[in-house]
């Protein structure tokens, strides 16, 4: 969020609001001391040193102004980080900045990540540990459910149990709730726990389109599943998505829809009974057929 400054004798005082329209403070454009402008790091990314020395020297004509919040021990930088690094590289004195007052340490998390959506150039794991400090219900219903399961959501893959496929963790919840997350990770920590690729988005969006059109079927078994998934390592069920892939169109890509058909046919093939073989898939509204096992094959 990059804001015009105007100077003015008695700078005019604007409401700001959030993105329900509720007031949380009132801003005022002022001229800040550069070395009394802090970070709060639980929310804030860091700054990237190659941005700032590419972007030398500051120019404060194309800066506007940075936001930052009046709250207690402050002023705390909200928005444009990277900027006040590049005015402190220049050696600047003062930065022009729109100074918030009344704000808490989560209302200043909430605006910091709505700045950054607009933005779109936010990585998912500060997004998401920026909604954490904000308090975000659904996030903290989400990481509540990551972590019962015995993981932890991370920027880099520190331990077999750190899934940085944030995106996908939220995609799952999104669209089929706290259990059909419980239920996916439940999957990868019964058979696939430090295996390569366990973690990775499209398997465990795969994993959660499967449960999601086939886990409420009268024919579903949990024990054919199970005995599909042990002797499937998620490599392997990567390579058999890709095969789905090239059957529906010729080119083996790699897709959470094609994992999810290729889990339906590894389920199917293990089933003698065709009156016991699960329907086709639904992802979204539209239909995914699973091939048609010849007996020969069974």
């Amino acid at each position: 969020m990059t804001m015009p400054f105007v100077a003015a004798d008695k700078p005019r005082r604007y409401a700001v609001k959030d993105e329900t329209g509720r007031v949380i403070g009132h801003g005022a454009l002022s001229r800040i001391p550069v070395g009394a402008i802090k970070i709060d790091s639980a929310y804030q990314r860091e700054v990237s040193s190659e941005w700032v020395h590419r972007h030398l020297p500051f120019d404060a004509r194309q800066a506007g102004a940075i936001v930052l919040s009046g709250r207690a021990g402050g002023p705390y930088c909200i928005d444009g980080g990277h900027r006040l690094a590049l005015a402190r590289e220049s050696g600047e004195q003062t930065i022009n900045c729109f100074v918030i007052d009344g704000l808490s340490q989560r209302d200043e998390a909430s605006l910091f990540t709505r700045y950054q959506r607009e933005r779109r150039n936010l990585t998912s794991f500060a997004l998401f540990r920026a909604d954490k400090v904000a308090l975000d219900a659904d996030t903290m219903a989400m990481d509540r459910v990551v972590r019962a399961a015995g993981f932890e959501l991370g920027k880099s893959a520190r331990t077999a149990t750190t899934i940085t496929a944030i995106d996908s963790v939220r995609y799952i919840q999104r669209t089929g709730g706290d259990q059909l997350l419980a239920d996916t990770l439940k999957i990868i920590r019964t058979f696939w726990i430090g295996e390569e690729k366990a973690t990775s988005g499209q398997v465990l969006k795969g994993i959660a389109l499967f449960l999601q059109s086939s886990g409420d079927s009268p024919h579903f078994r949990q024990a054919v599943l199970d005995n599909y998934l042990k002797k499937t390592a998620p490599v392997k069920l990567l390579r058999e998505s890709q095969a789905v892939s090239v059957r529906r169109s010729g080119a083996p890509a790699v897709t959470a829809a094609n994992v999810a058909e290729a889990i339906h046919e590894g389920y199917n093939k293990l089933v003698t009974a065709d009156a016991e073989k699960l329907q086709p898939l639904t992802i979204g509204k539209r239909s995914r057929p699973a091939r048609v096992w010849a007996k020969s094959e069974r």
